[in-house]
């Protein structure tokens, strides 16, 4: 198909189709009716004549009928003559012969030819000579002249068939008259079929020139105008119609031209925008990731006093508790147990409140991207008041935690805690001026979602309406960026719940979360590993390797990698108890030695180290010795490398988190023992 604008450019003016069709139907409309009208009048008139003729021809038999009667009558009156009344049968003839001169004359008021009006005349004198002989008849009767009377009926009686004769004569001269207008009509009608033929030619002819120029000026432009258009649905925008030969095509090609270019230019322009707004997407996602780390981190940093406070008091219980069991210690060359045992408690206890200090924080400041799970609601709850509430003591807040259901909700672990802090910090801000008030936080059930609110007794909220709006505060300057709540609502809303804000009647705000309740989490199975025994305090409890002894079975074979050497130490004393067989490196360097040169069954490695990390050592066991990818355990405190954040969430089983548990070290430690144990067959 031609595409190029200038091809097929008609001469003059166009002229319009619609003119072209009218015209043609127009002309084919009058041909038909025109011939049609010839016909049906011919038709009708050779119909009237016929008619016409044949009731004639009827009447004319009638009349035939009626003389042919009174001329029996005459024959049968002269006939009974001798022996009847003379007066009654001259009466009876002069009736007949009435009757017969009037039907005679009948016949002169028709349309006759010369021959037959000659023929009308013999037959007048025919009943002229009849009625003659029958007048002489009846006087040759009266008279008594019998003989001359009986040959004067017999001369009425020749006159009589002879008049009938000449009827019947006349009578077939009219039937051919009939007969040759009834060939008339057959030619006529010949003539008509004829004639409807050619005005159904004419017909049939119009309508192949009117079907002719529909597709030509139509059908054909159509046919193309929906190629065109298949071609731009196909991708094809610079597809062009060239112009019609008719007004109408002409108008459309023209007017699908232009919107074919304008498509081109719009699409052009679309795309154009589309990657824009792709970039401008991707820099907004970005931003937002931005944005929810930097509310993060700003509540973080405002978190910074209250949590050095609230580790600062843990380390002062352990220096001051480690250095009353120095100077306990200090001079005596035997020691009772039981008397180090509650500095050795406290230590502990002050120890692991450190260590929950420090992962709470950690866990809330890591960045990491969104994934909806099931998290038991009063876990972020727990992280923020052991967060904030020193900062409420601090300022003579108070910060409550009221009846809250025992729920999991659909969120982000880090994400619902950047929402409740957030919540907590704004709630703080408010009420922190006035140096008294108090922040509730309490749950409800609410059908297939949990509700919580968050109630404060401050001033209240000046826009209620606002507080979601991006950059809307009302601190002072520098006090705040108005995009904390924003950050709310973007989670909340990710999570597939609302959040709304209020004054409450009583006076304060109040902000409402609605969040989708889920199933808890099911922890998947694995091997039990009992702990008792591992629990107990250093040089008391024994595991079941222990009790085997230096004659019982060979330990597993154990590479530790850690640069601290008191982390070293204690990991070496920790598997002596297992009755393992330890070597040790301080980088990855030393840990290809040791790999290179001894059986290994277990590696427990730490991953910031001088030198390269511990990852790096991982993905080269896991080229050079497959083996052992399954036995390696990251012994770390690592949480903002990005490629180990997302290989603990992935395998999760891979990993001991400093500072550790002493049972949960061993339970690890034994529990890969015991894979190790079976890869060998032992």
């Amino acid at each position: 198909m031609s595409t190029g604008p200038g091809s097929r450019v008609g001469r003059g003016a166009p002229t319009s189709l619609q003119t072209k069709v009218l015209s043609v139907g127009w002309a084919v409309a009058f041909l038909v009716l025109v011939g049609g009208g010839i016909l049906f009048i011919l038709s009708l008139g050779d119909r009237n004549d016929l008619a016409a003729a044949t009731d004639t021809f009827v009447e004319e038999q009638r009349v035939a009928d009626r003389i042919q009667r009174a001329v029996l009558r005459q024959i049968a009156s002269t006939s009974l003559l001798p022996t009847g009344d003379v007066g009654r049968t001259r009466s009876e003839l002069r009736e007949s012969s009435d009757e017969v001169y009037g039907q005679i004359r009948r016949y002169l008021f028709l349309d006759l030819s010369p021959a037959q009006r000659l023929q009308l005349e013999e037959m007048a004198e025919e009943h002229q000579r009849l009625e003659v002989a029958g007048a002489r008849t009846t006087d040759l009767i009266e008279r008594g002249l019998l003989a001359e009377a009986e040959a004067s009926r017999d001369a009425v009686a020749l006159h009589a068939f002879r008049l009938l004769d000449k009827m019947e004569t006349f009578l077939q001269m009219r039937e051919n008259d009939l007969d040759t207008l009834r060939d008339r009509q057959g030619a006529t009608v010949q003539a008509l079929l004829a004639g409807m033929a050619v005005v159904a030619l004419l017909f049939v002819l119009g309508t192949l020139l009117l079907v002719w120029v529909l597709n030509r000026r139509v059908g054909r432009p159509f046919q193309e105008l929906a190629l065109a258009s298949e071609r731009i649905a196909g991708g094809d925008l610079d597809v062009r119609l060239p112009p019609g030969a008719d007004l109408e095509s002409r108008i459309v090609t023209a007017g699908f031209n232009r919107m074919a270019e304008s498509l081109r230019r719009t699409t052009s322009e679309l795309e154009d925008r589309n990657r824009e707004l792709t970039e401008t997407l991707a820099t907004l996602h970005d931003a937002q990731a931005e944005l929810v780390q930097s509310e993060k981190l700003s509540a973080v940093g405002r978190m910074t006093a209250g949590l050095a406070h609230e580790l600062n008091n843990p380390l002062a219980s352990v220096l001051g508790y480690g250095q009353l069991m120095a100077d306990h210690l200090d001079g005596r060359p035997t020691v009772d147990a039981h008397e180090l045992k509650p500095f050795i408690d406290l230590l502990l206890d002050e120890a692991v409140r450190a260590q929950h200090l420090i992962r709470n924080f950690l866990r809330f400041s890591r960045k990491s991207e969104a994934t909806l799970a099931p998290v038991p609601l009063r876990d972020p709850l727990e992280v923020a008041t052991t967060l904030r509430g020193y900062s409420f003591q601090q300022a003579g807040l108070e910060l409550r935690v009221e009846e809250v259901p025992d729920v999991s909700v659909r969120a982000d672990p880090e994400m619902l805690q950047s929402v409740v802090l957030n919540l907590v910090n704004n709630a703080f801000d408010a009420l922190s001026p006035a140096g008294k008030g108090a922040l509730t936080i309490r749950g409800e059930k609410a059908g297939r979602s949990v509700r919580l609110l968050f109630e404060d007794d401050g001033p209240g909220l000046d826009r209620p309406d606002r507080v979601f709006d991006p950059f809307f505060t009302t601190k002072s300057v520098g006090e705040g960026t108005g995009l904390g709540l924003t950050v709310v609502h973007r989670l909340v809303s990710l999570f597939g719940g609302t959040v709304r804000a209020e004054n409450r009647p009583e006076g304060g705000a109040r902000f409402m979360l609605t969040l989708p309740v889920s199933a808890p989490r099911v922890e998947p199975e694995g091997p039990e590993v009992e702990k008792a025994e591992a629990a107990d305090p250093p040089g008391e409890g024994m595991t079941a390797l222990d009790e085997a002894g230096p004659g019982g079975s060979l330990g597993p074979r154990i590479l530790v990698v850690e640069d601290e050497a008191p982390l070293r130490d204690l990991q070496e004393r920790l598997l002596d108890r297992l009755n393992a067989e330890v070597w040790t490196a301080t980088n990855v360097d030393e840990a290809r030695v040791v790999l290179a040169e001894k059986e290994v069954d277990i590696v427990l490695s730490d991953v910031k180290m001088p030198g390269e990390s511990g990852m790096a050592l991982y993905r080269w066991v896991v080229e050079s010795r497959p083996e052992l990818a399954e036995s390696f355990l990251f012994v770390t405190g690592d949480v903002s490398d990005p490629e180990l954040v997302a290989l603990a969430e992935r395998r999760p089983e891979l990993f001991i988190h400093k500072p550790f548990d002493i049972a949960d070290y061993l339970a690890r430690v034994s529990e890969l023992m015991g894979s190790s144990a079976n890869g060998r067959g032992e």
